[in-house]
């Protein structure tokens, strides 16, 4: 992923509904690890007139992402560094947006219209990466990227894991 991605629609897309999806995903995926600062009406900097401040608590600092509306059919995601794990948040962001208001999803990078379907949980996500293959190189990212996941995301995972075994 490049440095912007967007999802534009013919459809109009509200600050509510966004707002309703970033929270859903919130809890139904990212087991409540992403803070959520909603701003209205001309926010921090230069980004859009409503639009959110996405923050992701890790071992000892804080990764983050900005989102907004640039207009009532135009998203746009601003990513970049960290790792992994924020990079698959983003992708399933700009996928839920996507599929809720019927629209296309792109990224600066050049790809085009993204079509793909995001694997719903980072496990999932570094298997599809990674492939078959890559068993070993998995493996290493997973370690590697370890300090980049959410801390309340490797805990609420780690619970469901426990509950599943007994």
């Amino acid at each position: 992923m490049a440095n912007h991605a967007y999802v534009k629609t013919r459809k109009h897309m509200s600050f509510e509904a966004i707002d309703a999806i970033l929270h859903k995903l919130n809890e139904e995926v990212f087991h409540g690890c992403l803070e959520i600062e909603p701003w209205r009406d001309g926010g921090p900097g230069a980004w859009g007139p409503d639009g959110w401040v996405l923050t992701i608590q890790c071992d000892g600092f804080e990764d983050g992402r900005v989102c907004w509306l640039n207009s009532p059919r135009s998203f746009e995601i601003r990513h970049g560094g960290g790792g992994d794990f924020i990079w698959w948040v983003d992708m399933v962001i700009c996928q839920a947006v996507r599929d809720a208001f019927g629209g296309r999803w792109s990224d600066d990078g050049g790809a085009g219209d993204i079509k793909s379907e995001v694997p719903k949980t980072y496990h999932e996500y570094m298997r599809h990466r990674f492939g078959r293959r890559g068993w070993a190189t998995y493996r290493f990212s997973l370690y590697f990227d370890k300090p980049y996941v959410a801390l309340k995301y490797r805990e609420a995972v780690r619970g469901a894991k426990k509950r599943q075994k007994v």
